[in-house]
């Protein structure tokens, strides 16, 4: 299948909950995901590829971007009919789609209520039924962000590499970890 042909977004939605589920990021979902993507305390926690402040305009920018791919890499986190985060996949071509590498966020006032780890393990298995030539995806983490550290291994994910490196986030070095989850292999 071309990993790069455009299909229409309501293709793919994933289903978590009755009130919380995945869908490919649409154009009316900018001035939500706007306004929580628009908070420090979410901005600390991810690189500075991330803005702040985070506006409307970087929402549709983003959701722009989104377009070209297919399948589908990045999905709005709906809770209560809500986009409330993101949560996606980039991908280096250059491995194969091997190991893919996930990232995601979701808006301070819906932190500490499982929806992490819940949208991460239905995520990583979307991942691996989509993208079949992957037998790994990993997600870095700041030392300091405990909870997203904590939703990973929830998730199956185990620390690979606990402060293995730094990245620089608003100037400043801090200690990273890597954690990996590995498909499933059945006989």
């Amino acid at each position: 299948m071309n990993q790069n042909k455009i299909k229409p977004a309501t293709e793919t939605l994933i289903i978590i909950s009755e009130i919380l589920h995945l869908r490919p990021i649409e154009m009316s979902d900018a001035k939500s995901i706007a306004r929580y993507a628009d908070n420090i305390n979410v901005w600390k926690n991810l690189t500075d590829l991330f803005p702040h402040p985070y506006t409307l305009s970087d929402a549709v920018t983003f959701i722009n971007a989104q377009k070209e791919f297919y399948p589908k890499r990045n999905f709005s986190i709906v809770y209560l009919s809500e986009p409330i985060g993101v949560i996606g996949i980039s991908i280096n071509e250059k491995t194969l789609y091997e190991t893919i590498e996930i990232g995601y966020w979701i808006g301070e006032p819906f932190w500490n209520k499982g929806i992490g780890t819940a949208v991460i393990k239905k995520f990583t298995s979307y991942c691996f039924d989509t993208f079949k030539n992957t037998s790994a995806i990993k997600a870095t983490v700041f030392n300091e962000n405990i909870a997203s550290a904590r939703a990973l291994e929830k998730a199956g994910f185990k620390k690979i590499k606990n402060g293995f490196g730094k990245l620089t986030k608003n100037g400043e070095l801090k200690d990273i970890s890597e954690f990996k989850i590995f498909r499933q292999i059945t006989k």
